[in-house]
């Protein structure tokens, strides 16, 4: 009966190698879950600063923040 178990499972690992690849891979699901997570913060940062004061989001206002926080675009 060992014989008929290993035809078996040699005839199913093609299939089940197309089914485990249709999956995402780890590390492409780890790096897609930290930028929704950084824009979803930068996201909620603007949305807080849009209902404090709006005129904190015009661009000289962002240039100032920009110069002091050392960003350069």
């Amino acid at each position: 009966m060992e014989h008929m178990f290993s035809q078996r499972v040699n005839c199913s690992y093609k299939h089940a190698v197309e089914y485990m690849n249709q999956f995402p891979s780890v590390i492409l699901s780890l790096v897609a879950k930290f930028i929704s997570f950084v824009a979803g913060g930068f996201a909620a940062i603007l949305l807080i600063i849009a209902f404090l004061d709006e005129s904190l989001l015009e661009a000289h206002v962002c240039f100032l923040f920009m110069l002091i926080l050392k960003l350069d675009f």
